[in-house]
């Protein structure tokens, strides 16, 4: 019985690793020192919406201020957020429409003087799944994302 109880307890956070479900909103943040380091998202093309994970990890004590940038696109429109002066994103924010079968998007960023940025081109397709983490020492600024209405 106590094996099978820790079985159980393994299991169960592996099982819910997505951070918001289908149609619902999304509200992430890390802690103190902390930034998103790796995005991972999949699609259903039933539900037209993707699930979403964000993880973050350690940065060190540089970081400054923090601010939250609100709706940063609109209703089928592209995504193209960079947080100002190299900043970290350290939170998301996103809402779902069911009728647009779109999201709109906010983030927060936070000062991280002194750091060098590099870019990466698309880490996915249309309805395809996505998985992207940074190399060490590094942190996500910003992203960019296209909406096409006739894939939703």
């Amino acid at each position: 019985m106590i094996i099978l109880l820790h079985t159980i307890l393994i299991f169960i956070p592996l099982c819910l690793a997505w951070q918001n479900d289908w149609d619902q909103s999304l509200d992430v943040y890390c802690s103190y020192h902390q930034s998103f380091y790796r995005i991972r998202s999949e699609h259903d093309n039933g539900k037209e919406d993707r699930r979403w994970q964000f993880d973050c990890h350690y940065i060190g004590p540089l970081m400054g201020g923090c601010t939250w940038y609100n709706d940063v696109n609109g209703w089928d429109a592209p995504v193209n957020f960079y947080c100002p002066n190299n900043g970290a994103m350290t939170g998301v924010k996103s809402r779902h429409d069911n009728g647009k079968e779109d999201r709109i998007w906010s983030y927060r960023c936070c000062d991280m003087p002194g750091r060098l940025v590099t870019t990466t081109g698309f880490v996915n397709g249309w309805d395809q799944g996505m998985d992207y983490q940074v190399p060490s020492n590094y942190y996500i600024t910003g992203t960019e994302s296209h909406h096409d209405n006739g894939k939703e």
